[in-house]
């Protein structure tokens, strides 16, 4: 949970804002719930005032996400083997079909 924290703290809040935005919806949801309340309330309400999500944006950024995770785990800080379990069970795979699928028409629009 901590390292989760560490990770979107570590962004600009234009960034997170951009890959909380354009993230599957349970990965949103994850990062929300770590975070204190106030700020995940913050964020939140930066999150509705979003229109579109620039798709050059939003691959950049997620990105820098990756990067740090790799970091991360090169370090011996996480374990990807749990990240992956989390992130990616197959009942979350046509959710994730599904999200992309609705961020993608975001950006056409």
């Amino acid at each position: 949970a901590g390292h989760l924290l560490e990770l979107v703290m570590g962004f600009e809040r234009e960034d997170l804002l951009i890959f909380l935005s354009g993230t599957r919806e349970h990965i949103r949801e994850l990062l929300l719930s770590h975070a204190p309340t106030e700020l995940a309330e913050s964020w939140l309400e930066d999150l509705e005032t979003v229109v579109a999500v620039d798709e050059k944006r939003y691959l950049i950024v997620e990105s820098i996400v990756l990067n740090k995770i790799r970091n991360m785990a090169s370090t011996g800080i996480i374990n990807l083997l749990d990240i992956n379990e989390v992130m990616f069970t197959p009942e979350q795979e046509s959710a994730e079909e599904e999200n992309f699928e609705m961020a993608r028409q975001n950006v056409v629009a």
